[in-house]
């Protein structure tokens, strides 16, 4: 290995191709006759074996989406609705109310992976959905705008419940949840959002005080390159994004962290997903209609949040426009509890709804 930087440094393939390497978690074997570091231009032969967490290793296109349906306690199904196909994951009694999960915009259904099994034993119905173009799900070239994917959950929760539902989202899904709340109110029991407002308040929070909002704005630059530039990135943007949101009270080698991480990679792989990822993750900052922007929401609302000045100031702006609005600010896991602290997650989502509804 390199006599300088060890395993810590950007390696230069035979290729060409720049990737970067995160110790210390295995992943994947490596017997790669000659390296040179790109950092110290120090030419060695080596035989790696395995000693690298490597973000965004594959091929858009190399991998069948079936891969990504992991076995547990739930089932797979496909809905069809608004002439989609969509992947769901559901778990728990058919006449129990219906809790609807939104992954964010590098994920998929596995962002509730361990978060579904313990939202069943506290007695509700789980259905963890592929938004169209991820995972499983159909992946039409048009329809990837907030107004169609809204369109998409509404129906969605029509096809498996008689009832309003309850939507909980995180990150880019808790965008898209606000506005079903906003648009479809008949739809929605009561709204769950972590990490996550909505897309006219975050935008206006952002430009308020942009010293507070750096790394959403940041991202929000490199999100607005050509999206196929930008699309041949997103397993490595994934995989920061999921570093990023874990927080540094958490570990990075975490067992639940380094599955989400492996998925994450596996679903960047499949064809049409790395272009979903992107147009989903500009949700986030997106300036939506003034129809839609000024719509309140009148079911209950429970936000999962940080807790920091910054998400108070969101938080002030949301309760303007949902009156029955809960914070929650005591989970740990930064803005990944329902990954990495599951049963505390369920427990909170839990008492909301049997209080509320």
């Amino acid at each position: 290995m390199c006599h300088w930087c060890q395993v810590s440094c950007i390696f230069r393939f035979p290729a060409g191709v720049h990737w970067c390497c995160y110790p210390p978690q295995v992943v994947r074997e490596w017997r790669i006759p000659l390296f040179r570091c790109a950092i110290h231009r120090d030419v060695f032969i080596v035989e790696v074996k395995a000693t690298f967490f490597v973000a965004g290793f594959g091929v858009e296109g190399s991998l069948p989406p079936e891969q990504l349906a992991v076995d547990g306690r739930f089932q797979h199904e496909y809905v069809h609705c608004r002439g989609l196909r969509l992947h769901v994951a559901t778990a728990g009694d058919p006449d129990a109310p219906l809790v609807m999960c939104l992954h964010s915009a590098f994920g998929g259904w596995f962002d509730y992976l361990l978060l579904i099994d313990e939202l069943v034993n506290h007695g509700f119905r789980v259905a963890a959905v592929d938004l169209r173009g991820f995972g499983l799900s159909d992946k039409p070239p048009a329809g990837r705008d907030l107004r169609s994917i809204a369109g998409d959950v509404s129906s969605l929760i029509s096809a498996l419940s008689t009832t309003p539902a309850t939507v909980l989202g995180a990150g880019a899904g808790g965008t898209i949840a606000w506005t079903v709340a906003a648009y479809y109110p008949a739809k929605v029991a009561a709204l769950i959002t972590i990490a996550a407002a909505h897309p006219a308040d975050m935008w206006h929070a952002a430009w308020r005080q942009p010293w507070s909002h750096a790394t959403p704005l940041i991202r929000g630059a490199v999100l607005r390159l050509p999206a196929a530039f930008v699309a041949r990135k997103a397993g490595l943007l994934a995989h920061l994004d999921l570093l990023e949101h874990a927080g540094v009270n958490t570990t990075k080698t975490s067992p639940p962290l380094l599955q989400q991480a492996q998925l994450r990679r596996l679903s960047a792989q499949v064809a049409g997903v790395p272009a979903a990822m992107v147009s989903t993750a500009r949700f986030e900052l997106a300036r939506i209609p003034r129809l839609w922007a000024n719509k309140p929401v009148s079911c209950p609302v429970l936000s999962i949040h940080q807790g920091n000045a910054t998400w108070a100031a969101i938080a002030r702006q949301s309760k303007k426009r949902a009156p029955d609005f809960t914070e929650c600010t005591t989970l740990a896991g930064r803005h990944l509890p329902h990954m990495l602290f599951p049963e505390a997650t369920a427990a909170v989502i839990a008492d909301f709804l049997h209080r509320r509804l």
